[in-house]
């Protein structure tokens, strides 16, 4: 299997986990964004945004692009 896990798509573009990295691939399984997103956890998007979890367990948000759109501040982020 080429990915360790893919979220649903949503406009076109999935979060997926390689190699136990997080990146992002469109419906022809070409990159969005590089599978070196710097998070324990990214959650798969809703309404062009998912959220990401860093390694002091603090929640934030990135768009379709990669970029942190609220910084991981969180104990908790509900999109």
């Amino acid at each position: 299997m080429e990915y360790d896990y893919l979220y649903n798509f949503e406009n076109d573009i999935t979060i997926a986990k390689k190699d136990g990295w997080y990146g992002a691939i469109d419906l022809n399984n070409q990159i969005v964004i590089p599978f070196n997103l710097p998070y324990e956890d990214v959650r798969g998007f809703r309404n062009g945004r998912a959220a990401v979890k860093n390694a002091a367990d603090m929640w934030g948000v990135i768009d379709t692009t990669g970029k942190e759109i609220v910084p991981c501040t969180s104990d908790e982020i509900i999109l």
